[in-house]
């Protein structure tokens, strides 16, 4: 619900509520959105429209600029916007953003000016105290966000209510994005970085026992780290993976169930506003795709960016979707959409804690560079031509299955740029630890779901449960470090949120279907209850299957309908993991007493799933998200 006020020279105020229309617009000389927490806790982005009305318009809603979206507004030249709330105790600075329309003329310019309001406590006539002038934004090529920060006056950061206006000058409309208050911690609480390496298999990486050294900075950060070698996926894409690892939930918990569902963070507490609710700046540094906006991924995030960011430089495989014709511009687009930006981002916040979201489809997509794969390649000098790249994409390799050549050229592009990823990941991490930023940082390394490579008569994902898709990694490092711990103790993508949030200190939300794991998980919640099942699933057009691994035994439930697309084996298979990883042995006949018990545990964990779920929302997709997704093989033209 949204309170806007909205005054025109001397008439009365209009108070009404606002509900959201897509594509529409009011005419407003003056916006108050409050009281709202959106003023410190990132929240803008539920506002995404105004009701209908005739004249100039005014736009609140998620923002896009040169691949880097904000949630934020648009004041016309000539007129102002007021944000009202309450002022956090130790308010420091005020940190926003601002970005030029680029319906501008090419030279065109806009000014913003910000001013406090205080109830007449306040230096000049109006009654308004300036907190900066003349924040510039200037058309000259692509639109990017500019941030803005300006200090909080010293006699006024005992909080209380408050108001800031926001004032358009120029050629233009400015947009301002998320603006955020900024407070002195009342105690020291760490900074918290989640890596997601999408599509990376557990057993890949040399930490885990691949016969190969794949991952050795990541080897070598893991001996300050808690390393969990029986953790599972939710399930084998990346829609669901995510949102269980950002909410805590399973999939019926969260509504994000399969590749066309949203996850709505206004439904169900997602980490990045968690967060941002308890005073971090946030930031989302993503592949885009299943992870981008439109899937809900950017709710609670002061900025999210879907441009992939270790497609660094000089990588020639580099997406320039987003590049111009004036190539001065290539390097500042480049500069945004590679880890540098996290670098840069993460400086900006001063001592101020912060909250960043890396994710890569690096791993996903087997393009290493030619230096790297000469490493990994097994059968140099092989002309490979083109005839792989129809294998990365769905379903071509059912018409025409590879050969066993063909299989492992792919295991090696793809251990190449696993090799890759983790020179890029590691290169982060020891800048954090060279800016003494390391020690303040709680640092966390997983992955959303594995990789098939003919084990089980599939190769990519999304289709099948067995261990090459939901045994992923979990290296969880607490703020300066600790001795390296091997954790057998099995955990989920469920656990990921309560054991995150209990080692920052803060609270959990309700409803959690996870708990606190490893190291951290204390006597009381050992007697509370047995850790969370192992349970896992996929629920498409394409396939539909259940896994639940408990005491070692995996037992999965498939559907065998010739009508699907990847039809299971078989309706029930059970596997002995401690003897049988790889899963060669189905052990149904050998455990008969046993796979009786897994059945009811399984029905039971469902139908508890079922009592807590919310309501299914459906992605509306963009074009350029569409994209996105048919450059990842996940969307054809066939």
């Amino acid at each position: 619900d949204l309170n806007a006020t909205v005054r025109t020279g001397g008439s009365p105020e209009l108070r009404a509520l606002c509900l959201w229309f897509p594509d529409q617009a009011v005419t407003l000389s003056e916006v108050s959105l409050g009281p709202t927490p959106s003023l410190g806790r990132s929240n803008l982005d539920r506002f995404e429209h105004i009701p209908p009305s005739d004249g100039e318009s005014l736009h609140v809603g998620p923002l896009s600029f040169s691949g880097e979206l904000r949630p934020g507004f648009r004041v016309d030249p000539d007129t102002s916007v007021v944000l009202r709330g309450e002022l956090p105790a130790g308010a420091r600075e005020l940190v926003f953003g601002v970005a030029p329309s680029p319906d501008m003329a090419p030279g065109g310019s806009v000014s913003c000016d910000v001013e406090l309001l205080l109830d007449g406590r306040a230096s000049s006539a109006d009654g308004a105290l300036p907190l900066g002038n003349g924040v510039a934004a200037r058309v000259a090529g692509p639109v990017f966000w500019r941030d803005a920060r300006m200090a909080w006056p010293e006699g006024e950061r005992s909080g209380g209510a408050f108001a800031l206006r926001f004032r358009a000058r120029g050629d233009g409309p400015l947009f301002v994005a998320q603006p955020r208050v900024a407070v002195a911690a009342e105690r020291p609480a760490p900074n918290l970085l989640l890596v997601s390496l999408d599509t990376l298999r557990a057993d890949a990486m040399s930490l885990h026992g691949a016969s190969r050294t794949t991952t050795p900075r990541l080897d070598a950060f893991a001996e300050q780290a808690a390393v969990f070698d029986d953790a599972m996926s939710v399930g084998p894409y990346t829609v669901t993976s995510h949102a269980t690892l950002l909410t805590g939930r399973y999939p019926m918990g969260h509504g994000a169930r399969g590749t066309t569902d949203r996850l709505d963070t206004d439904l169900v507490p997602a980490l990045p506003g968690l967060l941002a609710a308890q005073g971090y700046a946030t930031a989302g540094f993503t592949g885009g795709g299943f992870l981008s906006s439109d899937y809900g991924f950017a709710g609670g995030f002061d900025r999210y960016q879907a441009i992939d960011p270790l497609h660094a430089p000089d990588n020639p495989h580099k997406n320039h979707r987003y590049d111009f014709p004036d190539r001065p511009h290539a390097r500042q687009l480049d500069a945004l959409h590679s880890l540098d930006s996290v670098r840069s981002w993460i400086e900006r916040q001063g001592d101020g804690r912060w909250f960043a979201f890396v994710h890569t489809y690096f791993v996903h997509e087997y393009r290493p560079s030619p230096d790297v794969f000469a490493q990994f390649d097994t059968q140099p000098g092989s002309d490979w031509g083109f005839k792989i790249t129809p294998y990365l994409k769905p379903r071509a390799w059912i018409d025409d299955p590879p050969s066993e050549a063909d299989v492992e050229h792919l295991r090696n592009l793809y251990d190449a740029t696993l090799f890759q990823a983790d020179r890029e990941v590691g290169a982060l991490l020891d800048w954090l630890g060279s800016t003494g930023r390391l020690d303040d940082t709680l640092v966390v390394i997983t992955s959303d779901h594995g990789e098939e490579f003919m084990e089980h008569g599939h190769l990519r994902h999304s289709q099948s449960l067995y261990e090459e898709m939901t045994w992923v990694p979990l290296i969880v490092r607490p703020p300066g470090g600790m001795a390296g711990v091997r954790v057998a103790e099995p955990v989920h993508h469920v656990d990921v949120l309560p054991t995150l949030l209990t080692l920052l200190g803060l609270p959990l939300p309700p409803a959690l279907d996870g708990q606190v794991s490893g190291p951290w998980r204390t006597d009381g919640d050992a007697r509370r209850r047995e850790p969370s099942p192992q349970y896992a699933s996929v629920e498409t057009t394409h396939s539909r299957r259940a896994a639940l691994e408990l005491s070692g035994l995996k037992l999965l439930r498939g559907d065998t309908s010739e009508a699907l697309v990847y039809p299971a084996p078989a309706a029930w298979e059970l596997f002995d993991l401690r003897a049988d990883k790889a899963e060669t042995r189905d052990a149904l006949r050998t455990h008969p007493d046993k796979v009786q018990r897994l059945r009811d545990r399984l029905a039971e964990i469902e139908a508890a799933m079922a009592r807590s779920a919310v309501e299914t929302r459906s992605a509306e997709l963009q074009a350029e998200v569409l994209e996105q997704l048919r450059e990842l093989g996940y969307v054809t033209d066939r």
